[in-house]
This record gives structure tokens, C-alpha cells and sequence, in this order.
């Protein structure tokens, strides 16, 4: 059939002709044109529309206040099975030993109140209102860490899930302590607990990370409370805590510094002739020097460290040093045999540890400002820092192998790391020794760390397998640089081994990377676990054995 055409009718006189387009159809101009101005609106409908406007055109309900979005959190527990008598009793049992290093309640009074306290909330919770997850957090923070160190070594395992269970209730009440703990008359516990939580992980857990998380929330916690003039003894003796934990991140990891030191002029506590109060005031004393060679030596804003800045620091460690008192004054020398008490003996560990450190980072310096062949009195310099620092990695070890006595595994591993970071220092100083003598000492205390290690794991029954082979690794290193070694090898690994312990900023940290969670410096440590035979597992370092993971006592998230 033919297709039928339409003639267009013809327009009149006068009138332009009509389109033959109709409104559905689109014709694309042939050449560019100007685009006709926008339409004629009010200027109200250009404007970004409100936030009902918008939900009402996406066909979305608007939330009436009586719904879930207006309600308040609701306060939960991870577990909610009440606190019982009996786990009170062992807080109360351990009580000397969670706080004779880091007295986070005055001796005493005050401690007794705490444990009173702490009996009343397993038998009458709701007597303390809305102080009471607070209280719970408190409680539960610190009967964890009396499970802990409560546990055998050898069932240290099966007991340390019991205690990351009462880490978790108090982890799990968090938010509701930093929302009380910026003011009020629930503030000062509400730090306790964080604090208490805090101490669980310093304790020996590989939980740094957490550790300097929870540190972070305590800091600005305090600082809130202090702004709205709440600063009395009990805070004080809070941020003095807070302070020496804050120090041994730095120290430990090379974490930079979240809080200035304390008034160690005019403190205001109590105790003043209790020992573990004395042994208290000297550590926050020795935290302070700390936090000055930190932040001279090691802060992103700190310059090349000059020959006055080191020597600065070193008087400020000799004063503390001459201030010391008693047995809390470390000596060169110490009877063999002696067992010191605990917070005593990490006094001494501190201040030799960092002698240690100065002494590493002025070779550091030494070694990266280049000297000629000729220039004798440089060289001289370089070899008695390097000498000095082997001296006081020798006293590290020496006091720990022959001054300290059976250790439980949580208190084990948290001093391990002051030895391990000497015994990295020592095979160092064995590689690159000219001299037989001194290389004959570092040696020498170098295998008796590692005979300490092997001894405390076979009669502990603990694994600390790793730990074991990466020591007696280091030793078989060094063994093949001694000069009068008779096995001949091509291996590389010693010197790939020193390159890396050499060029590490601080070698506390080094340690700590191999025995936590928290890898301070590039990776390092990873390449050094691999040199060893001990490569990294996920985000811990290479020492770190299963039974002081959090991961293995459940602290993870569900996203079922």
C-alpha cells in the first residue's frame, strides 16, 4: 500500500510558517546555538531544600520523637552475669601485688575504701546509681589483672581467658565512662576504671596498641576534669599514673608524648615514709627524665641532637641518680643473688636502659656526621660511646639474670624487654668489636641471657618457643664474625643482622617490636624475624607467643 503523504497547509499572509515537529519529537540543531536562558522561578527552589523537604520527596518517614532514633544508649554489658563475692576476694588478695608498682589509690585508707567498695557492688549493685558502671568497669579492670598474675605458670592459658573476660566488660562500658568522665562526681572513678584498663595491658599482654588507645581517652578525660577545676589529690595521684605510662610508651615504642610532667616539687600525697610510695615518687622522677630525652632526642620537632643537649641529659640522669634513695639508687654493682622487689628492680632496669640509650644515639650521631681518616679525637669518641653503651647493656643483663629471682609469665615478659633490647646491643657490639676483651664480655653475658631464657622456659613450662630460637639464632650469628671461629661461611645474615640493629632509632624499641603488637619503625623488626627464623604472624612481632595475644581470648568484633 502506498504511503500516505500530508501536504502542509500554507500559511496566511503576514505569519511565519508552522513547525512541522510535533511536541514528541527531538531534532538536533544542526549547528551549535546559544542555549535560551533559564525559566523564570523563585529564587527559593535554586537553594539546597531543607532536610523534611528532602526526606518528604524521597518518600521517607520523618522520625517522631517517641522512636529508637530519639532513644538514649542503652548501657550493656558483654556479659551479663553480676560480679560475685569471690571474684571480689581475689582482688582483694592480689591487691599488693597490682598496685606496688603503679599505686593508683593511696596506701591504706584509701585502698580499703576501694575494696569496700568493691564488695558492696557484687552484693548491692543498685546502691550506686548511676555510678554503677562505672564502679562495675573499676572492678572488673582490676580483678582481670588479679586473674592474671594470679595464674600459674604453667595453666597460664586456661586461666587467662577468665581474665580478658572481665577486660571485656570493662572494655565494653567505654563509651558510657568517657561520657561521665569529663566532669562530675562520678569523673574520678570513671579515669580509675580507663587507668585500670590501661594497667591490664602495660601488665605483660602484646596489647599495645590498646594500650596507647586507651591512654589517649585517659589523657584527654583528665584534662577536661582539671579545666572545670576539679584537681585534688585524687587526680593528682591519677595523672601521675597516667604520666609513667604515658613515659613507658614513649620509651618503649617511641610514641610521642601525650602529657607534660607533674609537679614533682609539691605533690601533696600521702605516704610519705611507705616504701611503695618512695619507690612511686622516684619512678615518676625517673618518667620525667624520660620524657626529656624523648623529646630532645626523638620527637618529629626535635633537630639534630648537639654534644650540650646529650650532656644535658645525662646530668639530669645523674641527679636523679644521686636523689635516689635506699634501695631504689641503682649501683654499678649488685650482690649476685639478690632478689629486689619488683618495682625496685624496673627502677633500676629504666635507668640502665636509658644510659643505654643515650649512649646509642650519641654513636648514631657519631657514626651519621662522618669523620676523615685522621680524625682521631672522633674516633676516640665513637669508641667509648660505643664502649659505655655495651657497659650498660651488660649491666641490664647481669641484673636480671643474677638479680631477679622466678618471675610469673606476665611479669616475665614485661621485663623481658629490657634484656632483649641489651642482648640486641651486645651482638651488635660483638660484630663490630676490633677488641678481643670487650668482645670476649659482651659475648659472654650475651650467652647468659640466652641460658637464662631457655632455663625460665623449661622450668616454667611456658612456650616461649620463638623467643628461644630467635635468641639462640642471635648467638649463632654472632659466632660466625668472632675472629677465631673455625666454621667458614658465606652467609650474609650477620651483617644484614647488624645493618638493621645499627640503623634502628633506639633499640627499646626494636625489642618491643619483636614482643608486641605495635611495630615502631618501618617494619624492621619483620625483616629482622625473618633473619632469625622467626617471621611475623599477622600484626604481632616475632616473639610473641599465642597465650598473650588478645585475639586468642576472643577481644575481636562479631559481624554476624
Amino acid at each position: 500500500m502506498a504511503k500516505e503523504t500530508t501536504t502542509p497547509t500554507p500559511a496566511p499572509p503576514n505569519e511565519p510558517p508552522r513547525s512541522t515537529v510535533t511536541p514528541e519529537q527531538h531534532i538536533e540543531p544542526a549547528q551549535p546555538s546559544i542555549p535560551p536562558p533559564p525559566p523564570t522561578t523563585t529564587p527559593s527552589l535554586h537553594k539546597f531544600p531543607l532536610f523534611h523537604q528532602l526526606l518528604s520527596r524521597m518518600n521517607a518517614p520523618l522520625p517522631s520523637p517517641s522512636s529508637p532514633h530519639f532513644a538514649p544508649f542503652r548501657s550493656m554489658l558483654s556479659d551479663p552475669m553480676p560480679l560475685r563475692a569471690g571474684e571480689v576476694d581475689v582482688l582483694a588478695s592480689m591487691s599488693d601485688r597490682l598496685f606496688a608498682e603503679l599505686p593508683l589509690f593511696f596506701p591504706g585508707s584509701r585502698l580499703s575504701e576501694f575494696l569496700n567498695q568493691a564488695r558492696l557492688l557484687a552484693t548491692c549493685p543498685a546502691s550506686f546509681g548511676r555510678a554503677r558502671r562505672a564502679w562495675e568497669a573499676l572492678v572488673c579492670a582490676f580483678v582481670g589483672g588479679g586473674i592474671a598474675i594470679k595464674a600459674l605458670n604453667g595453666a597460664f592459658g586456661d586461666v587467662g581467658c577468665y581474665a580478658w573476660a572481665f577486660f571485656k566488660r570493662a572494655y565494653a562500658l567505654l563509651p558510657e565512662l568517657m561520657f561521665c568522665g569529663g566532669g562530675g562526681d562520678d569523673a574520678v572513678v570513671a579515669i580509675r576504671a580507663v587507668l585500670g584498663m590501661v594497667m591490664f595491658c602495660y601488665r605483660g599482654w602484646a596489647a599495645g596498641r590498646m594500650m596507647g588507645v586507651l591512654l589517649g581517652v585517659v589523657g584527654r578525660m583528665m584534662q577536661m576534669c582539671v579545666s572545670g577545676g576539679k584537681r585534688d589529690a585524687e587526680m593528682e595521684r591519677c595523672y601521675r599514673v597516667a604520666f609513667v605510662l604515658d613515659a613507658e610508651m614513649s620509651a618503649g615504642f617511641g610514641i610521642p608524648s601525650l602529657m607534660e610532667p607533674p609537679d614533682l616539687d609539691d605533690d601533696g600525697l600521702q605516704g610519705v615514709d611507705d616504701p611503695v610510695e618512695c619507690t612511686f615518687r622516684h619512678r615518676v622522677a625517673l618518667a620525667a627524665v624520660q620524657f626529656q630525652v624523648y623529646k630532645t632526642l626523638f620527637a618529629s620537632s626535635a633537630d639534630e641532637p648537639t654534644p650540650e643537649d646529650i650532656a644535658q641529659l645525662w646530668q639530669s640522669l645523674e641527679q636523679w641518680r644521686n636523689n635516689a634513695l635506699g634501695h631504689v639508687r641503682p649501683e654499678c654493682t649488685h650482690n649476685k643473688g639478690l632478689v629486689l622487689d619488683d618495682p625496685a628492680t624496673t627502677v633500676h632496669l629504666i635507668f640502665y636502659s636509658t644510659a643505654m640509650t643515650l649512649n646509642w644515639v650519641t654513636s648514631r650521631s657519631l657514626m651519621r656526621s662522618g669523620y676523615s681518616a685522621d680524625d682521631e679525637v672522633r674516633r676516640k669518641a665513637l669508641r667509648l660511646s660505643q664502649a659505655k653503651c655495651a657497659e650498660a647493656a651488660r649491666l641490664v643483663v647481669s641484673l636480671v639474670v643474677e638479680g631477679v629471682g622466678p618471675q610469673q609469665f606476665l611479669d616475665f615478659w614485661r621485663m623481658l624487654r629490657y634484656p632483649l633490647a641489651a642482648a640486641l646491643v651486645l651482638a651488635s657490639a660483638t660484630i663490630d668489636t676490633d677488641d678481643p676483651i670487650e668482645g670476649e664480655m659482651n659475648y659472654a653475658a650475651l650467652l647468659s641471657f640466652v641460658d637464662y631464657v631457655r632455663t625460665w622456659a623449661d622450668r616454667e613450662g611456658c612456650n616461649v618457643d620463638a623467643l628461644a630460637q630467635g635468641c639462640s639464632e642471635v648467638i649463632k650469628l654472632v659466632e660466625r664474625t668472632i675472629p677465631l671461629s673455625t666454621e667458614i661461611s658465606a652467609d650474609d645474615r650477620p651483617e644484614r643482622f647488624n645493618q638493621l640493629v645499627r640503623d634502628y632509632a633506639n633499640p627499646m624499641w626494636l625489642a618491643q617490636s619483636l614482643m608486641s603488637d605495635l611495630d615502631g619503625q618501618n617494619g624492621v623488626a619483620g625483616q629482622l624475624g625473618e633473619i632469625l627464623g622467626t617471621p611475623t604472624s599477622g600484626r604481632y612481632g616475632s616473639f610473641v607467643p599465642e597465650s598473650l595475644r588478645p585475639e586468642t581470648y576472643a577481644l575481636t568484633f562479631s559481624y554476624d
